[in-house]
């Protein structure tokens, strides 16, 4: 009797304990977003918009500019958007979008200005050639856990079957922000200005 309930219990802890290693496995969930996505994008974009912090709030980082509401299901059903997902909770998203649709927007129209007057890239057709990482915005409880590196990893597979390489800005005073992407294979080509803020104009090489 002690040796079957000795084992039935081992059984069902073993279970438990597996139950555990796929939770783990399962608690972060990254993808391409759907429309049932949106709202917690358009709501953790909201909150980290930088006209919407305080000087203090923008040291852990900001987002100078926002993917439009009404085009948000353009965007994820052209290049797309990859979502992520912490123990079930929304963690951030990751925009990849043609320089085409942001035309008409005076930060990115100043980046792809920038890249097309240098040496290097004069003679390329980037708005073709390259697409636009960003915005990107990780949850404050999401950061340091290593979603970030799993969001650009998807995005790159999933942009260079179109594109060649990738290019993005920061503010050059966002240095949470600056310092994180230097991690993750971004690298700085140029600064320019735009509205009287200086960006640092970055590119991701596809390999």
């Amino acid at each position: 009797m002690n040796i079957l309930a000795f084992g039935m219990k081992s059984s069902i802890e073993s279970r438990s304990f597996f139950k555990k290693m796929d939770d783990m496995i399962e608690s972060t969930v990254v993808r391409m977003a759907r429309a049932d996505d949106y709202p917690n994008i358009i709501s953790l974009q909201k909150a980290n918009q930088i006209g919407n912090l305080t000087e203090a709030e923008r040291k852990n980082g900001f987002l100078s500019a926002e993917i439009p509401e009404e085009r948000i299901d353009a965007f994820a059903a052209d290049a797309g958007i990859v979502v992520a997902y912490e123990q079930a909770e929304f963690a951030g998203f990751f925009c990849i979008s043609r320089l085409a649709s942001w035309r008409g927007n005076a930060i990115i129209d100043a980046l792809v200005e920038s890249f097309e007057k240098s040496d290097e890239y004069a003679a390329k057709n980037i708005s073709e050639t390259m697409c636009l990482f960003g915005p990107m915005c990780l949850s404050q409880v999401a950061r340091g856990k290593g979603i970030l590196e799993k969001m650009i990893e998807l995005a790159i597979a999933s942009a260079k079957t179109q594109f060649g390489n990738a290019i993005s800005f920061i503010a050059v005073d966002n240095e949470r922000s600056v310092n994180a992407v230097a991690k993750l294979g971004y690298r700085p080509a140029r600064r320019f200005t735009s509205g009287g803020r200086e960006y640092h104009a970055l590119i991701v090489d596809f390999g």
